[in-house]
């Protein structure tokens, strides 16, 4: 990637999204096409509420081998939206094992097999989300799902795991001492 296109891409980062969207718009119709920027506008266009805008170009994307990766990151969330969860649960797959770099992508994962009812997986799956995001939430997920499943003792190692890898935060200590009564 050029310097200029690199500050294009910055530029574009802070931009209103309906500029952001108008200004991609603008850069494919003058032949300046490629996958980086269809798929850029895939994800403004999600971003900005519209799924099926987003959709459309997508699918036009995949098309085109050298689509991002991205773009399965994107495919889950729009999936998970649109309640096709094996397709959802498909993308995140295939984005988490080509080692895709959007730390939520495990959390999108986890989300997917919950709403599946595959409450064991969920919760292995928000308890690796949360060592990849550091995010609390993710930890608390996963114990709420041990706990619903009536397994106290894995909830509290989780949150234990939590606390040892981010410290004391005051929603994990919440949730130990609740878990304890």
């Amino acid at each position: 990637m050029t310097v200029i296109s690199t500050l294009l891409l910055a530029f574009l980062a802070h931009q209103a999204p309906e500029e952001r969207i108008e200004t991609l718009e603008d850069r494919i119709e003058a032949q300046e096409d490629g996958p980086g920027l269809r798929y850029d506008l895939a994800e403004t266009a999600w971003r900005n509420g519209d799924s099926h805008r987003a959709m459309e170009i997508l699918l036009a994307l995949e098309a085109d081998s050298r689509h991002p990766l991205d773009l399965y990151w994107l495919r889950g969330h729009l999936m998970e939206e649109a309640g096709q969860l094996e397709e959802a649960e498909t993308a995140f797959r295939t984005y988490l094992t080509n080692e895709g770099l959007r730390p939520d992508a495990g959390r999108g994962l986890a989300r997917v097999l919950e709403a599946q009812g595959r409450l064991d997986a969920a919760r292995e799956g928000y308890q690796k989300a949360g060592r990849v995001t550091r995010n609390p939430d993710d930890f608390l997920a996963a114990a709420k799902l041990a706990i619903e499943r009536d397994r106290p003792l894995l909830a509290l190692r989780g949150i234990e795991e939590a606390i040892e890898l981010l410290g004391p935060a005051i929603s994990l200590r919440e949730a130990k001492v609740e878990y304890l009564r």
